[in-house]
């Protein structure tokens, strides 16, 4: 795989997570907080940690390949897809 489509990909996958986070965020606030169970409320406060976390490793997994392409690199064996694993369990225990 060339690496500019490497790239391509790490930066899709980052702006996923992102637009994932903006529409987390815009949930959040429309939610009755005082409604919520104590256990539940902790757990979302949580989860801003985790996704902070991998949105970081995010765009550090970019400026490692731009980094890569810059010292000539031309050919990756693959690209690594951002799937926020603790995300997707997260949002199906909600369901």
């Amino acid at each position: 795989m060339r690496i500019q489509q490497a790239i391509a990909i790490a930066k899709a996958d980052e702006n996923r997570l992102i637009r994932f986070i903006g529409r987390r965020d815009r949930f959040l606030d429309a939610l009755d907080w005082d409604a919520l169970p104590e256990q539940m409320a902790r757990e979302a406060a949580m989860m801003d940690e985790l996704l902070a976390t991998e949105l970081a490793e995010a765009a550090c997994y970019v400026i490692w390949l731009e980094e890569c392409l810059s010292f000539g690199v031309e050919d990756v064996i693959g690209a690594h897809h951002l799937q926020p694993v603790s995300v997707i369990r997260t949002v199906a225990s909600l369901a």
